[in-house]
């Protein structure tokens, strides 16, 4: 009788302890370590895409200076239009080589293409009006491959393959080129002066051939 209200007795105590004990779904030990990983993967996300968006902004600055110093040696005055080109395309491939933008430029964040050189002013104006607002530059257009991440948890930054592609503007107008002023305005008004008559007598244009000259300065 005595044994069995010892075995009873031992149920109870241990019964009761297990109830006393909490189980292991009730156990919150470690849950703020599970929030501070979260918000911490979180963080680290957001930074990237922040991080991505204002070093594309830096480089878009830096690309515009490649724009406007091709620009500006386009606008230079030369020989031929095509020296004045020639020129711009070697000034942009100078500045490209430099080992800081060949570094910044030329990798897989933001890449440049070649630049496209002319008169751009039939894309602004209207095909009916004559606008005295002229479009003459530069265009170099770019990539920018760095908005375009795979952030973990969160996919993709972009559903359109023509994020961060845009071309970059420097109109700064050209100067004339030296042949464009010898034929497309010296040579214009030495011919109206040779139809213009003096004082009654024969025009100029019946003189001798080989006595025009063509006299061209500095200027247009």
């Amino acid at each position: 009788m005595e044994l069995s209200k010892v075995t009873v007795s031992r149920k109870y105590l241990d019964l009761k302890t297990a109830r006393s004990q909490p189980s292991v779904l009730a156990n919150e030990r470690g849950l703020i370590t599970i929030d501070f990983i979260f918000a911490f993967v979180v963080t680290i996300c957001v930074a990237m895409v922040f991080f991505a968006l204002t070093i594309t902004l830096s480089l878009v600055e830096v690309a515009q200076y490649v724009t406007y110093t091709t620009s500006r040696a386009y606008s230079a005055a030369h020989e031929t239009p095509g020296l004045q080109q020639d020129l711009a395309m070697s000034r942009y491939a100078e500045v490209m080589a430099l080992s800081t933008f060949k570094t910044f430029l030329g990798s897989s964040w933001m890449k440049l293409g070649q630049p496209t050189l002319g008169d751009f002013s039939s894309e602004y104006n209207e095909p009916t009006t004559n606008s005295a607002d002229v479009f003459v530059g530069a265009r170099i257009p770019i990539d920018a491959q760095l908005l375009r991440l795979n952030v973990p948890f969160m996919g993709s930054t972009v559903s359109d393959s023509s994020v961060g592609k845009a071309t970059l503007n420097s109109y700064l107008m050209r100067e004339v080129s030296t042949q464009e002023c010898r034929e497309g305005f010296t040579r214009q008004r030495y011919q109206q002066l040779k139809n213009v008559n003096s004082a009654g007598k024969s025009n100029y244009s019946s003189a001798p051939t080989n006595q025009e000259k063509l006299i061209t300065d500095n200027g247009c």
